[in-house]
């Protein structure tokens, strides 16, 4: 049951936005607002939970934290991504609790029930009794626990979670981001290196920020000095959960990001563009 706390700053947030004014104080500050946007925002649509590249071969896994729930990625024997909740369906232990590499099973630290890459239970040791361990014989068709699947799909090497799996797909989520990049060439692009930051600010504000270019002028003279006003376009939503602004680097301006490796297969229209990007409700990109 929602709170009614959190309905008023949801019919507070709605008016605001019908009169395309900002968002009410309450959608920053209210503690249950917050639980709502959990439910109906961050468990309901597609989430960034990591990168492809963490968990490169089959057997790399990596814990990590979804709407308030605990998730693992997994690199399956295929090749494929996959989510599951880190969750033994046994006693509810955390099954992994750092990232590891080269795993065929997933073993539970409480009573070494393991998991193959797939989420399938394998074995229960002394399950029967004694030494009789229980080993799974799918093929029989008997039914065994299994580790909770989790929705997962990739785009631009990056993976998205959907935890109550009722989002639509992937592809047609992201579509406007996906035809904006329509001619830029993401498989050479490489991580480099993992940055953690704790910021004291709801969730929103980061990302408004990201793609408020109007402040870099008075903020970031550095930047300005290269890339001025006149560069950058505004903001715009081109469409979904997808906004985008930026700025050309042609001519002088380019100078300013000499040095930096180009990525060799751009098309006309994307090239010399420096693009900020919002993929609600948690990805900020510049390409």
């Amino acid at each position: 049951m929602t709170s009614d706390g959190a309905m008023k700053v949801l019919r507070a947030v709605a008016d605001a936005a019908r009169a395309d004014l900002a968002m009410p104080a309450g959608s920053y500050t209210s503690a249950a607002y917050y639980q709502l946007e959990r439910k109906r925002l961050f468990q309901s649509t597609w989430v960034l939970a990591g990168c492809g590249q963490e968990i490169p071969e089959p057997g790399d896994v990596m814990p990590c934290e979804v709407a308030g729930y605990p998730v693992i990625l997994v690199r399956k024997p295929n090749g494929d991504v996959g989510a599951f909740f880190n969750v033994c369906p046994h006693r509810g232990a955390e099954l992994i609790a750092r990232p590891c590499s080269g795993r065929r099973v997933l073993t539970c630290p409480y009573h070494a029930w393991t998991y193959d890459l797939d989420g399938r239970l394998r074995m229960r040791p002394y399950y029967n009794g004694g030494k009789e361990h229980d080993v799974a014989d799918h093929a029989s068709g008997k039914a065994y626990p299994a580790l909770t699947t989790i929705r997962a799909a990739m785009w631009a090497d990056l993976v998205f979670v959907n935890i109550d799996g009722k989002a639509p797909p992937l592809d047609e989520h992201l579509k406007p981001a996906i035809e904006y990049f329509d001619g830029y060439d993401f498989s050479v692009m490489r991580l480099a290196q993992t940055l953690s930051f704790d910021v004291e600010a709801n969730w929103k504000l980061p990302i408004e920020n990201f793609y408020d270019n109007y402040h870099i002028f008075s903020l970031h003279p550095l930047v300005d000095a290269g890339l001025s006003q006149e560069h950058r376009t505004p903001s715009e939503w081109l469409g979904g959960p997808f906004i985008k602004g930026g700025y050309r680097v042609d001519g002088p301006a380019s100078d300013w990001i000499s040095g930096i490796e180009r990525n060799p297969n751009v098309c006309e229209r994307l090239r010399n563009y420096n693009s900020f990007v919002a993929i609600a409700p948690n990805v900020m990109m510049q390409v």
